[in-house]
């Protein structure tokens, strides 16, 4: 008998604690999310002061024009201007992905690519060089323009 009432006993302190060992897991899953997303901020701002005063050039694999940029641009491009090619979703890039996915992500000219970004004061300039690119690969309109363009946003 007293076994019996033992097991109940336990059993109805279970029952009882149940909601607020489930209270406590959402909590803890709470505070971690925060802290993840800290250390995500921390990390982007980081990045930031890392790159300060880095220029970028994107691109990406849309098959009538990659081909054409790696031969025709790329090389014209300024010395300290660093290539970011994005592979369908994945990043081909020797920075940190997560950053530049978050860069990307936060682009308010995009209108596709390709794109010119920078750091300069600890925030992300940028600039679309879609419409003056595919002016010259299809209209052959002058090439000075486009490069005019990227090197005026560069300085």
């Amino acid at each position: 008998m007293k076994t019996v009432f033992e097991i109940i006993l336990v059993g109805f302190i279970i029952i009882l604690s149940l909601p607020i060992l489930i209270i406590f897991y959402f909590i803890d899953l709470f505070k971690s999310n925060q802290n993840s997303q800290q250390t995500f901020v921390e990390k982007y701002s980081n990045n930031l002061k890392e790159l300060e005063g880095k220029s970028f050039f994107c691109y990406n694999n849309r098959k009538d024009s990659k081909n054409y940029i790696e031969k025709n641009l790329i090389s014209f491009l300024p010395k300290n201007v660093e290539i970011i090619y994005l592979n369908g979703k994945e990043i081909d890039s020797s920075f940190d992905k997560e950053f530049i996915s978050q860069a990307f992500y936060n682009f308010e000219e995009y209108q596709r690519f390709p794109h010119l970004f920078k750091i300069k004061n600890g925030q992300i300039e940028e600039k679309s060089i879609n419409n003056s690119f595919y002016n010259w690969m299809n209209l052959n309109h002058s090439k000075n323009i486009l490069m005019d363009q990227i090197h005026l946003f560069i300085k």
